[in-house]
């Protein structure tokens, strides 16, 4: 048979070819398979290539010797006479037995091994660990024990390290529709269903390595979401990383997690780096002006969020994150290079990537990710994946900017009205149902994400203006309980600017202010149960970071949106959950342009000495630098955070404005006539950038665009 597929491989396409190794795998002609292993190098589909990535192709023929191989009837593997099995050849037989099986090209079940019914009885054991890698070394350990024992049943290997094995009793129940399914009995044990699967358990020939299905339908709840999720915005018990309930599978693989677990995974046109552990699967979720101090774990008195606070006690939560503009698209894009604006010359809304500009989509395919957007990402332009693979839902088109005009920077520009703050009350929002579709298309997505590793990014609109809540979300919260916000006795003509053009000088009565703010504290519980339908979908293993792209004014300092630099416009949320972080509370100072060195340590990949930022697995505390080159301040602004202390240089035409932020959180007393202190930080913030260089630079690339233009 392999013969006839070596005269005509060049007649064979990669999935028939795949099929064929696999069936003469099955047909135990080892001599043939191992020639076509032996065309790897030039002719061999990546497909299979990928299925050995602990062995260099070059060298397979001679790390697995044929003699030393011999399968026999009545589901034995032996070795030939004085020349026991070795390890490697087990772990590429292994690997290639789950590809006929993960594949089922011809439908075909190969005749197993007793190494494999081990496998069998262990993964649903080995199914209560944390953590992924666990899993790979216990299966992986019985298996070669197995080997060990080369004439006996490998299923007193099995009761070596976990007991006497019990055979389980055929039984079976119906779901809600009449189709069977397996009911588990305790730990370890499914019962099988069909027929079928009866006599084999009767009679002791379970097939080794068959993923029993959870068949039952989860329906949705209207009130609570998914079925078995609480969506209560009463106080919830936070639950520790890694013990969270799945209900995917009986067994807890599906055929995904299953061939992970194994290894058994093909990348496409992406090879896996010989000796490397499968990376795990991330999902990142950004939503756009929540400002750090308005959730349940940063101590807010009233702002319920119970699934970002459980996220929050399974990881590490950094109470020091600030972004890197306090506006969107700058941001953004800052966010996505893992770049300072002006490293990018993302000055404001209108910019347009170019063809250089490099995402974590080009970073992690590296790795052999695939990476999927699914909702808001305020990316300008007709490119709409950016480097990333796929994309579920898009921006708003309304949010998009497709002109790359750059906003008037004079100082007599006004916002034509104040509605990111009169807009306000209960009622049903595009934004809302963005934020729906988004979350909606993730989960779809993490029923079936293919076997790559996959990066996903999930954005959200709210709790952005208009301060229109979902009815639902608004009854949560009572006007009475908002404490009006603090305003500066004097403010710093820069600021008094902003707030004139941005029509924040227009006075709001008492009601509009308690009202916006309840509105606003209603979208971010919104924006909680979003992710709380996503975090649902998530398995454990999965590593989770959630952040926002700046925050929100809110009324402080007569201030609503963001577009400076006081705490509630910089400072945003910053959670992280990862396997090899304890939780717990980070007081480093970190930005965003330090997630994409965090994606990349926990894809495997080396560090970028590229990039400014720093990964935030081992965060460290460094200065933070943020920039506003846009509409309402007519010269860029620039702020250093360091230690206590925030400096915010505006020009040399104007006078800096300096706070201890430890002793003065509300920022209401300026100290920027400590002149030996405005001069150590402003020779801090020089050693980032040059902010008059920067300046002249951001207002040089706006003119050319608008002459463009």
């Amino acid at each position: 048979m392999c013969d006839r597929l070596l005269r005509c491989r060049g007649r064979c396409d990669d999935r028939v070819l795949a099929g064929v190794v696999a069936l003469g795998i099955w047909l135990r002609e080892l001599a043939g398979v191992l020639e076509l292993l032996r065309l790897a190098d030039r002719e061999l589909p990546r497909l299979i290539v990928g299925l050995v990535p602990r062995l260099r192709r070059r060298r397979l023929v001679e790390q697995v010797v044929v003699p030393r191989v011999t399968l026999v009837r009545r589901r034995r593997l032996i070795g030939a006479p004085g020349n026991r099995i070795h390890r490697r050849d087990v772990r590429l037989l292994l690997r290639l037995r789950g590809f006929l099986l993960a594949l089922q090209p011809v439908g075909l079940d190969p005749l197993p091994p007793p190494a494999l019914d081990a496998l069998d009885d262990q993964l649903d054991r080995v199914h209560q660990r944390d953590h992924p890698e666990d899993r790979h070394h216990a299966v992986q350990r019985v298996l070669l024990r197995s080997v060990d024992h080369p004439v006996g049943d490998a299923r007193d290997v099995v009761e070596e390290v976990r007991g006497p094995v019990r055979d389980p009793q055929p039984a079976v129940d119906q779901d809600a529709e009449g189709d069977e399914r397996p009911q588990r009995t305790g730990p370890g044990e499914v019962r099988h269903h069909g027929p079928e699967d009866q006599r084999a358990d009767a009679e002791g020939k379970r097939h080794p390595l068959r993923v029993q299905l959870d068949t039952t339908r989860r329906r949705e709840d209207p009130e609570h979401g998914r079925s078995g999720q609480s969506n209560s915005y009463a106080e919830q018990e936070p639950k520790k990383f890694g013990h969270t309930p799945k209900v995917a599978t009986n067994s807890g693989y599906t055929p995904q997690t299953l061939r992970h677990t194994l290894g058994l995974t093909h990348t496409g046109n992406r090879l896996p780096k010989v000796g490397a552990m499968r990376p795990p699967n991330i999902v990142v979720v950004l939503s756009d002006e929540h400002t750090a101090a308005a959730a349940g774990w940063a101590g807010h008195p009233h702002v319920r969020t119970p699934h970002l606070d459980r996220l929050a006690a399974q990881g590490v939560a950094f109470d020091r994150a600030y972004t890197n503009s306090p506006m969107c698209v700058p941001s953004r894009l800052s966010l996505m290079a893992g770049q300072y604006v002006h490293q990018i010359g993302a000055w404001d809304n209108g910019v347009i990537p170019d063809a250089a500009y490099r995402t974590w989509g080009h970073h992690l395919r590296e790795a052999g990710y695939t990476s999927v957007i699914a909702g808001r990402t305020h990316f300008n332009g007709p490119d709409r994946v950016l480097g990333f693979d796929r994309r579920l839902t898009d921006d708003l088109d309304f949010w998009l900017d497709h002109s790359g005009r750059p906003p008037r920077r004079t100082a007599d520009w006004r916002r034509p009205t104040n509605s990111h703050v009169t807009e306000q009350g209960s009622g049903d929002h595009v934004h809302t149902q963005h934020d729906v579709a988004a979350t909606d298309a993730a989960v779809e997505f993490l029923r079936d994400p293919g076997e790559d590793p996959f990066l996903l990014y999930v954005g959200y609109m709210h709790p952005h203006f208009p301060l229109v809540a979902p009815p639902e979300f608004r009854a949560l919260y009572d006007t009475a309980d908002v404490e009006l916000p603090a305003v500066a006795d004097e403010q710093h003509p820069v600021i008094s600017l902003l707030r004139h053009g941005f029509r924040n000088d227009e006075p709001l009565t008492e009601e509009q202010i308690r009202e916006a703010t309840v509105c606003y504290w209603a979208l971010i519980s919104h924006l909680d149960h979003q992710i709380g339908r996503l975090l649902a979908a998530v398995p454990d293993d999965t590593v989770v970071l959630y952040t926002s792209d700046h925050g929100e004014m809110a009324g402080h300092q007569g201030i609503w949106q963001k577009q400076c630099f006081y705490e509630p416009a910089v400072r945003i949320p910053l959670l992280l959950r990862h396997p090899s972080l304890q939780p717990g509370r980070s007081a480093a100072h970190v930005s965003l342009i330090d997630v994409l060195p965090t994606l990349r340590d926990a894809a495997g990949l080396a560090p970028d000495t590229a990039l400014p930022g720093r990964t935030l697995l081992k965060a460290q505390d460094r200065p933070v630098l943020s920039e506003y080159h846009a509409q309402g301040m007519v010269d860029g602004g620039f702020m250093l955070k360091s230690g206590p202390w925030k400096y915010c240089y505006y020009g040399s035409a104007h006078a800096p404005q300096v706070f201890n932020v430890d002793d003065d959180p509300l920022e209401l007393h300026d100290l920027s006539g400590e002149t030996a202190l405005v001069q150590r930080l402003d020779a801090e913030l020089r050693l980032l950038l040059n902010p008059d260089a920067t300046d002249a630079r951001a207002k040089s690339d706006q003119a050319a665009r608008l002459a463009r233009g």
